[in-house]
C-alpha cells in the first residue's frame, strides 16, 4: 500500500514539473535551473547555480535564475 501511494506521489510530482516547465516561456532555461540544482546536491547561491546553467545553455543573466528560482 505504501509503495503504491508513493509510487502515485512520484507520478504526479512529475506531472506537475513537466507542465510547470512547458507552459513557461523558457522551458530550456527553467529545465538547466532544476538540473543546475541536482548537480549541485540542492543547494547553491545564485551565482553558483548561474555558472551551471551556463555551462548547459550558454549565455544567461543571473538576474534571469534569480527570477526563475523565484
Amino acid at each position: 500500500m505504501c509503495k503504491e501511494i508513493e509510487e502515485m506521489a512520484v507520478k504526479e510530482t512529475r506531472k506537475e514539473v513537466r507542465d510547470l516547465i512547458l507552459d513557461t516561456q523558457s522551458p530550456e532555461r527553467y529545465s538547466a535551473t532544476i538540473i543546475s540544482l541536482e548537480r549541485l546536491g540542492g543547494r547553491g547561491n545564485t551565482g553558483e547555480i548561474t555558472k551551471v546553467v551556463n555551462s548547459l545553455l550558454g549565455d544567461v543573466p543571473e538576474p534571469r535564475v534569480y527570477e526563475i528560482l523565484n
